[in-house]
């Protein structure tokens, strides 16, 4: 079975750890990102990868990775993780590129979820 990847824009250390310890016992990689270049460079149109951008934490990175999607064309799920107070900006990032919108309070077993509900409809 091929490693199904996750990769986290954020400039904390909130949801890397988070989601290493939900997928510890799963053949996942999850590997934290502080900036768009990072996530370029590993991020591929694979069908067991994915990203997620904390829209809070790295505000000005998240504007440089959806650039790059934009222009890419194709991608792999992205999941937006926004804030409350960042809710009118939930079609401007699916606009660009984001697959799902959460807001600031969600809960790591969502977020994993929402990571495995990803990679359960894609083909196998």
């Amino acid at each position: 079975m091929t490693t199904r990847s996750i990769l986290i824009l954020e400039h904390g250390r909130r949801w890397t750890p988070e989601l290493q310890r939900q997928f510890a016992d799963e053949d996942v990689a999850v590997r934290g990102c502080r900036a768009a270049a990072d996530m370029s460079v590993v991020y591929a149109a694979g069908e067991r990868s994915l990203a997620i951008v904390d829209l809070v934490s790295a505000a000005a990175q998240s504007r440089a990775f959806f650039s790059a999607l934009v222009d890419r064309g194709t991608h792999s799920p992205v999941i937006a993780i926004g804030s409350p107070g960042a809710a009118e900006l939930e079609w401007v990032v699916r606009e660009l590129g984001s697959d799902l919108f959460l807001p600031e309070s969600v809960q790591g077993e969502d977020l994993a979820a929402a990571c495995r509900k990803f990679w359960s409809s894609q083909k196998r």
